[in-house]
């Protein structure tokens, strides 16, 4: 049976349930720009490696 009580509780657990779900949502947005930040990180500095270790092949190998 329904009664005010019940309907109290109900919406107490719904708000709360959804202020959980919005700080879960918040904290995966920050996560997944740091996650992209990483990964522009490592492509330059992949590329930058890749570059110099041509750069010290190519000296070694002179004639």
């Amino acid at each position: 049976m329904v009664n005010a009580r019940n309907l109290t509780v109900a919406t107490t657990l719904l708000e709360e349930g959804a202020s959980a779900l919005r700080d879960v949502l918040r904290t995966r947005c920050v996560r997944r720009d740091e996650i992209n930040a990483l990964g522009l990180k490592s492509i330059v500095s992949g590329t930058l490696t890749t570059c110099l270790m041509g750069a010290i092949v190519g000296m070694l190998t002179q004639p």
